[in-house]
């Protein structure tokens, strides 16, 4: 499964030609894209010409929130961090931001260069439902019912923010109370400092490319299986953490 919800905040004008239609997130250069998009070198599309790309903070016009759920494979493939190692029917991997950003259109697709702060989230269970939000995630890796672990990923600014990360690791309710916390100082520190950001590259339409065969296994260890005996206690969790 790949799903993604995005809202966007305007924040000054965009280009009425930008099309984000199948918009995906990377943690990888443009460089690194287009040679995963063409690695023989065929069709390959570029990236976008240097004058294109946002230099600083000050022409990061639009806001948004994102969210995506995907293959562990996809993931890795687009370049993120995924540490662990199992099938893509018991793992999937959940990526939530925040993001300051414009997008350049080159040839047929769009690039999109700015800040971000997102989490990443790596959740094993024997029966994904589909239904991964931060609270249900939090609430089943809480009784056991999933092996979570997280990842606090900042793009795009040079400030010092030392005093400011969270130290976590596994995802569970105290983490995800200290995750509401940390974004919230984290989002006033580095959108609220245009002189410290590097624009990079955050999303782009050409990633949707690198999508993997269906049945693409990346190799993890460690699993956990999951329980079906916490159901009762698990939706009383999740109301409180909702509430």
């Amino acid at each position: 499964m790949t799903s993604t919800t995005t809202t966007s905040t305007p924040a000054g004008p965009e280009s009425s030609s930008v099309s984000t239609t199948g918009l995906m997130p990377v943690s990888m250069s443009a460089a690194g894209l287009t040679a995963a998009a063409a690695p023989n070198g065929e069709d390959s599309v570029g990236g976008p010409d240097q004058d294109q790309i946002p230099q600083d903070g000050s022409s990061l016009a639009n806001l948004q929130q994102e969210s995506y759920q995907l293959e562990a494979s996809f993931a890795a493939k687009l370049g993120f961090p995924v540490t662990t190692m199992s099938t893509d029917d018991k793992l999937e991997v959940m990526l939530y931001g925040l993001t300051r950003y414009r997008d350049v259109v080159h040839k047929r697709h769009t690039y999109r260069y700015g800040v971000a702060i997102r989490v990443l989230l790596e959740i094993y269970d024997n029966q994904l439902d589909g239904d991964l939000t931060l609270p249900v995630v939090a609430a089943k890796a809480q009784l056991g019912v999933v092996s979570a672990s997280a990842q606090l990923l900042l793009y795009g600014y040079t400030g010092d923010l030392s005093d400011t990360l969270p130290n976590w690791q596994s995802f569970d309710v105290d983490s995800y109370a200290d995750y509401l916390k940390s974004v919230s100082v984290l989002q006033g520190k580095v959108f609220g400092d245009p002189s410290k950001m590097r624009p990079v590259l955050l999303s782009s339409t050409l990633a949707s490319t690198l999508k993997p065969a269906k049945g693409t296994t990346i190799t993890r260890a460690g699993a956990i299986p999951a329980a079906d005996v916490h159901q009762h206690r698990l939706r009383g969790l999740i109301s409180k953490l909702e509430a």
